[in-house]
């Protein structure tokens, strides 16, 4: 999350918990291929960095 972005930390929260819930909720076969079309995407894309940890930068939380 960024302090100074569009999305809050709730609207992140709520939107990361859908995710998550959503996939708890489908089944083994709903997407038999996603482990080779997330590898296809990094190979096609080698300059996209993928990992955010890199950039991110400590922030203060709290009062």
């Amino acid at each position: 999350m960024r302090p100074e972005g569009q999305w809050d930390a709730a609207f992140l929260s709520r939107e990361y918990c859908a995710t998550l819930f959503r996939g708890f909720g489908a089944s083994d076969n709903a997407l038999p291929d996603v482990e080779e079309r997330a590898a296809a995407f990094q190979r096609d894309r080698p300059d996209l960095p993928l990992d955010p940890e890199p950039e991110w930068q400590p922030a203060a939380v709290g009062g």
